[in-house]
């Protein structure tokens, strides 16, 4: 008899141990509370979560937890379960340093030991209504976006549909979830769609790409598609994909209105060089004859003219030169962006040593003392630079101080996105209010009769620089010299015309 009982002993103990580790392992807190109130019984969690010893919690009613405003609906909800047996609802804890927090209950009445006890699961809400929180935000921004956003299972099935693909496509959410996408593709579309879709489900790679779509009335739009998965937040996995589809109805429009705008603007460009051309042309010949008769006029007849006639004969003869060269600037000028050749890789110390021989005899007469410094490669028309660089050390030579030596320097400074050229001298300088008119066509700081050249040497530099994706500036002390800076970006992509 003794070895019975003690055997229904240890059977009975064997069952509350596992009991206990049962209910120890279970990560929601769990109250054993009698038919009265009174909590009787704890798991860990639930100490852990609300803060209290077991033992403070023991000597607790159940409503202790509970905020008072909730006490009587707690009270007519526990003689429910009571009645039916089990019940599940929704209520606010409060925790022993009275913070405040939601939790489900999900209670069921046990009887044990001779008594009915309610056995009750409590799970802290405070994570879950954190992620609906943030699930909602994210489904509010989702609604408000003006592109249409659409996600779909693997298999394309409509999963959710946002308020712009309502406006995008006419479909409203009712009429769109549930149904395969194919119903927003053109059939010409279809089979790429899929093959994007297999794409990156396959390679877990977003794509973007430029596609039409169908509407509900059967137009068809120019849309840009991005395309991606959705992955669960906690583990990684595929959800399905998500398609933020643009309307380019807008954009398309107004690309097609700029081509027309370029093409005009080509058209115009071609007309005025056309014009410069042959301005240029019929305005030489006359200028060519006045420059010959006078010259002729005053071989022939020098010895028969006063000095006056032979001064306004000189003066006929170097207008005339003037208007020949002011013809030609113009000309050129007008033919930097329509003449320009290809870009290609330049040596500038090359470029620079060019556009030196071409000054070689003004350099020598001058006695000017040129410094180049080493030079990297750039992108860009080789031609057009050999011009620009000649222009500007022309420019340092005829503007140099007459009490000395004319010394100039080139050089470059390099950053990430630049290549800088520096072309400095000793000249007469210029104030720096003037450090923009100087670049205007006709421009002059001193008068024509101090300076030989057209004034449009600095215009046409300018423009050379403007084309290559560049900026020319100047900066001047009067009797001190000139610095002129060509900033050029180090990828030039700007477009040879």
């Amino acid at each position: 008899m003794w070895l019975h009982w003690l055997a229904m002993r240890r059977k009975v103990e064997g069952e509350v141990a596992r009991s206990r580790a049962l209910l120890e392992s279970v990560p929601d807190a769990i109250f054993v509370v009698e038919e009265q109130g009174r909590v009787v019984d704890v798991n860990q969690a639930a100490v852990g979560k609300y803060g209290y010893t077991r033992a403070e919690m023991l000597a607790m009613r159940a409503s202790d937890l509970n905020v008072p405003e909730r006490l009587e609906w707690v009270r007519q909800t526990r003689e429910r379960i009571y009645d039916r047996g089990d019940f599940s609802f929704e209520s606010l804890h409060v925790d022993k340093l009275g913070d405040v927090f939601p939790v489900e209950v999900n209670a069921k009445v046990a009887h044990i030991g001779g008594r009915d006890l309610e056995i009750a699961v409590v799970r802290d809400l405070r994570q879950r209504r954190k992620v609906e929180r943030r699930a909602a935000l994210l489904a509010a921004i989702v609604d408000s976006a003006e592109d249409a956003i659409v996600g779909t299972d693997t298999r394309g099935r409509v999963l959710s549909w946002n308020a712009g693909a309502e406006r995008l496509y006419g479909w409203t959410s009712e009429d769109a979830v549930g149904r395969e996408i194919g119903f927003v593709l053109p059939p010409e579309e279809a089979d790429r769609a899929r093959e994007r879709l297999r794409g990156v489900l396959r390679n877990g790679r977003s794509m973007r790409y430029e596609t039409k779509r169908r509407r509900r009335d059967g137009r068809e739009v120019d849309v840009m598609v991005t395309l991606g998965l959705m992955r669960d937040i906690n583990t990684g996995g595929t959800l399905g994909l998500s398609a933020i589809v643009r309307d380019l109805t807008e954009r398309n429009k107004l690309i097609s209105q700029l081509r027309g705008k370029v093409a005009e603007l080509q058209r115009s460009n071609k007309e005025l060089e056309d014009f410069a051309f042959i301005a240029s042309h019929d305005l030489q010949e006359p200028l060519r004859k006045i420059s010959s008769y006078s010259g002729l006029l005053l071989e022939e007849a020098g010895t028969e003219l006063g000095d006056d006639a032979k001064t306004y004969l000189d003066a006929v003869c170097r207008a005339a030169m003037r208007m020949s060269d002011l013809v030609d600037g113009l000309l050129e000028l007008s033919r930097v962006t329509t003449r320009g050749r290809e870009f290609e890789r330049l040596d500038l110390g090359e470029v620079v040593h060019d556009a030196l021989d071409s000054l070689e005899v003004r350099i020598r007469e001058t006695e000017a003392s040129i410094k180049v410094e080493g030079l990297p490669e750039i992108t860009g028309d080789r031609d057009q630079m050999r011009r620009l660089l000649e222009n500007l050390v022309s420019n340092s030579l005829k503007y140099r101080h007459p009490e000395r030596r004319p010394e100039i320097d080139i050089r470059a400074e390099e950053s990430e996105e630049t290549v800088s050229l520096v072309v400095s001298d000793n000249g007469t300088g210029f104030e720096e209010k003037h450090a923009d008119s100087i670049f205007k066509p006709f421009s002059r700081l001193v008068g024509r009769s101090d300076q030989d050249g057209s004034g449009i040497g600095l215009a046409i530099s300018r423009k050379i620089v403007t084309r290559h994706g560049g900026r020319l500036t100047a900066h001047g002390k009067p009797g001190e010299g000139a610095r002129f800076r060509i900033d050029l970006p180090v990828n030039n992509k700007a477009e040879a015309s």
